[in-house]
């Protein structure tokens, strides 16, 4: 009989759980599994995030130390110009002086650089890239009027320009801001890729080109532009131009009316970043003469 008995108690120690218990134990689990997945799916957005920042990061601080250096360079004694082009979008012009490289290896005494948004028919849909040309300074028998930007090379030197009168430069200028320059990224032909030293950044959303002469509105700086509501009609020293796309522009010829700095204000997107990080904005001001 103590045999049966103890047999008996044995048994009743090793039953299963009762409903109630594996009802209550799977609710714990499945908690803890929630909690689990939603630190987890937490944690791979923290990641994507911070990779997405990463990522324009580097290309934006990039452009901006590129920028910086540029208007850094910028000579008085050339010229420095703020259009738009017919596609609406801003388009900075500017010459710096000295010694320069060009992407083939030939060296001028000059640049001619520009900076803008272009189209890319690399993406579809149609994204836009910030493009920075700059070519370097060399005389050559080829004709300003018919240089469409081909190559790294612009056919005048630093003292053509100088001696450009305003008139000749305006319609330069009007005439480069309607390059599309064809750009595809990524490209599927050599010479497609032969153009992509001309490309900043990609996925380009918004470009904006502003100047000031140091005037304040209380503490603040005035500054103007085609994308500003306080800018003029037409740039410094323009003649009255209604039907003209907005042109700022400073010369050798009076340097006592240059700006006293830049600002460019630009996007980057990142369609691979969460949706509320996919883009990152970036602003410059870079002073002349400094």
């Amino acid at each position: 009989m103590m045999k049966a008995a103890t047999r008996n108690a044995t048994v009743c120690l090793r039953r299963g759980f009762t409903l109630a218990e594996l009802l209550v134990s799977v609710a714990v689990m499945a908690i803890m599994i929630t909690i689990v997945a939603s630190v987890v799916a937490q944690s791979h957005k923290v990641v994507n995030t911070a990779q997405a920042m990463m990522r324009a990061n580097s290309s934006g601080v990039g452009i901006t130390q590129i920028l910086r250096q540029d208007i850094a360079r910028i000579s008085q004694n050339g010229f420095l110009a703020i259009t738009r082009a017919p596609d609406g979008t801003d388009i900075l012009v500017y010459m710096t002086a000295g010694v320069t490289t060009a992407v083939s290896g030939q060296n001028g005494a000059g640049a001619l650089t520009m900076i803008g948004r272009k189209q890319n028919a690399g993406t579809n849909p149609v994204s836009d890239v910030l493009w920075r040309g700059s070519y370097v300074l060399r005389t050559s028998a080829d004709s300003l009027a018919t240089w469409d930007g081909t190559g790294d090379q612009c056919p005048r030197d630093f003292s053509e320009f100088q001696s450009y009168p305003r008139s000749e430069l305006i319609n330069s200028i009007r005439t480069w801001a309607t390059w599309s320059n064809g750009f595809v990224v990524p490209p599927e032909t050599l010479a497609e890729a032969r153009a992509l030293w001309q490309v900043a950044a990609t996925n380009c959303t918004d470009l904006q080109i502003m100047w000031t002469n140091g005037d304040l509105d209380g503490s603040e700086l005035i500054w103007y532009g085609p994308a500003s509501d306080d800018h003029p009609a037409a740039g410094p020293d323009n003649p009255e131009e209604p039907d003209a796309p907005y042109l700022a522009l400073w010369t050798n010829h009076n340097q006592n009316n240059w700006p006293k700095a830049i600002k460019v204000y630009f996007k980057l997107k990142d369609s691979d970043a969460p949706e509320e990080n996919q883009e990152m904005e970036y602003e410059v001001i870079c002073p002349l003469g400094q």
